[in-house]
């Protein structure tokens, strides 16, 4: 199956999303996101539709819950069970999704505050087949900075939910 570039920057029902080519691995990204707000289950609900196309369907997400807002352990999406996984370790730069039989992909996270010029052209690099620089120096590249960490609130009524799933998701370290 051929899947060509995606980009959609006017509606908000579709995310903006690029991928690589379909292709042999190369480089440290299969592709790069820019989503519109740091809620991920959000974001993922809309994300998820665009990951069938090189996964069946989302089944595992780990990212770095420093840069993004409390979410449960476990969300619905496209009528599956997707697993939310967040570490303290990871680079805040990066999202890695799997599907049901393992395979896995990295994407590149655009903060949702980047300018929308710098955006664009770091979903661009990162979207180009062939060996592509870490992440972060593609973010780094366009003068954007990571997602800074999101502050937490200790009466979090998310992480009431967090725990009653499965434990608070920063709980794991890699």
């Amino acid at each position: 199956m051929s899947v060509s570039h995606h980009f959609v920057t006017n509606d908000s029902a579709d995310p903006r999303l690029r991928w690589k080519p379909v292709a042999p691995v190369t480089g440290t990204v299969d592709g790069a996101w820019w989503p519109r707000s740091l809620d991920l289950v959000a974001e993922l609900r809309v994300l998820s539709g665009q990951v069938a196309t090189r996964l069946r369907y989302l089944a595992r997400v780990a990212y770095a819950d420093q840069v993004w807002e409390p979410a449960p352990r476990l969300m619905k999406a496209d009528g599956h069970t997707v697993r939310l996984d967040g570490f303290a370790l990871q680079d805040p730069a990066l999202l890695y999704l799997s599907g049901p039989d393992r395979q896995r992909l990295t994407l590149l996270v655009i903060p949702p505050t980047a300018p929308a010029r710098a955006a664009d052209e770091a979903m661009t690099r990162a979207a180009r087949p062939g060996v592509v620089p870490r992440g972060a120096d593609i973010l780094a590249a366009m003068g954007i900075e990571p997602g800074p960490p999101v502050a937490r609130a200790t009466d979090d009524p998310a992480s009431d939910r967090r725990e009653s799933d499965g434990g608070p998701a920063g709980s794991h370290a890699r």
